[in-house]
């Protein structure tokens, strides 16, 4: 089963989908998650930082795809001529 962490980004990740970031409360987040706001804010400062944290998991999710395609020597800095 998937961490409470994970459960949050999960939750946070379809609402923010369905209804945009503004309109997606902390409170939505935890009662679609099944979890306390002091769980949220065990993991997260806010929901800001949440949400930082979505990108930068599907951030690292394109470059392990890009990897996997092109191969483990990808630049990720640039071009290479």
């Amino acid at each position: 089963m998937s961490s409470a962490r994970e459960r949050l980004l999960e939750s946070a990740k379809i609402l923010f989908s369905q209804k945009g970031y503004y309109a997606t409360s902390v409170e939505d987040i935890v009662e679609s998650a099944g979890f306390s706001k002091g769980t949220f804010y065990f993991y997260f400062k806010s929901k800001e930082e949440l949400f930082k944290s979505l990108v930068e998991e599907m951030h690292l999710n394109i470059v392990k795809r890009l990897e996997s395609f092109f191969g483990e020597g990808l630049a990720l800095g640039g071009c290479t001529d």
